[in-house]
């Protein structure tokens, strides 16, 4: 009596032998087990280690792989979107740009020999550029001579949204505090040193977004625009430290350490404590437009 068992006939397994006709599975007696030998009855029931995928197999996976989770991710937009929620991208692209009263803040420090010229330091003008397209900022810094006289007399032109110069000190720090005006996405500065140069004097940020999402069944995203809070520090002839210290879910984020000594939480109000104040509020002087 022939006691060998024949391999059953699998569609699944020939359709996948006609897109890799390298595909070796070995059929053996290992491979099938009888439940009842009177009846003649067996199982499938391959081990692991006698299949071997042929790398053909493997290629054709990871083109289909990629198409199955882009179908999948639409999918499952779409449904969120039937049921009232909305994407990300979508809530950036509504964002609306209003004014915002002392939503830009700049910790500004400046050296002892801050524009030094013959051996002497010097007052410096900042100018602080509030624009609604990177690339109007870019433009200002093709041209030197435009640029000092745009410092010198605050007139920028219908380009720039607003302009606010600062007279800077040497040796101080002041935190500067700025309204955002209306449809204005990026912040640029520009030091007016002696010894002016485009690379060492000029810095541009963007104002990023706050994201926050809602919703149990379907999810609904908003954005707004964030606080923007930079830290600046001014050289003897060029703009030595500038970045953002405000948070950006597109980039990845600037982190600060923070004091956890928590031994002196009284704050000093002494002489010395106003003066050093009054210093402070002299140490950046707005000028007029």
């Amino acid at each position: 009596m022939d006691n060998s068992v024949q391999a059953p006939d699998f569609p699944c397994l020939k359709a996948l032998m006609r897109h890799s006709r390298e595909i070796n599975i070995r059929y053996t007696s290992m491979f099938w087990k009888r439940v009842s030998p009177s009846r003649g009855s067996v199982f499938f029931c391959p081990p692991l280690h006698k299949v071997s995928f042929c790398m053909p197999l493997l290629r054709l996976f990871s083109l289909w792989m990629p198409a199955c989770l882009l179908s999948l991710t639409a999918a499952c937009t779409s449904v969120n979107s039937a049921l009232g929620g909305n994407t990300a991208t979508e809530a950036k692209a509504e964002v609306q740009w209003d004014y915002a009263r002392d939503a830009i803040q700049i910790e500004l420090d400046s050296s002892p020999d801050l524009n030094e010229f013959f051996s002497q330091p010097h007052t410096a003008v900042l100018g602080v550029f509030q624009v609604a397209d990177a690339k109007t900022f870019a433009a200002l810094l093709k041209d030197t001579d435009k640029l000092k006289q745009i410092l010198a007399s605050g007139h920028a032109g219908s380009d720039v949204l607003q302009l606010d110069r600062f007279v800077v000190s040497p040796d101080k720090h002041v935190i500067l505090t700025l309204d955002r005006v209306q449809e204005a996405r990026y912040v640029g500065l520009v030091a007016g040193f002696y010894y002016f140069q485009i690379d060492n004097a000029a810095r541009l940020f963007r104002i990023p977004l706050n994201m926050d999402s809602s919703g149990i069944i379907s999810t609904t995203y908003t954005a707004q625009p964030a606080h923007l809070a930079l830290k600046l520090q001014l050289g003897r002839q060029r703009i030595t430290n500038a970045r953002s210290l405000t948070f950006d879910a597109d980039s990845k984020p600037n982190i600060e350490t923070v004091p956890l000594n928590n031994d002196k939480l009284e704050v000093d109000i002494d002489q010395q404590a106003r003066d050093a104040a009054h210093a402070s509020t002299s140490a950046a002087r707005k000028l007029r437009n």
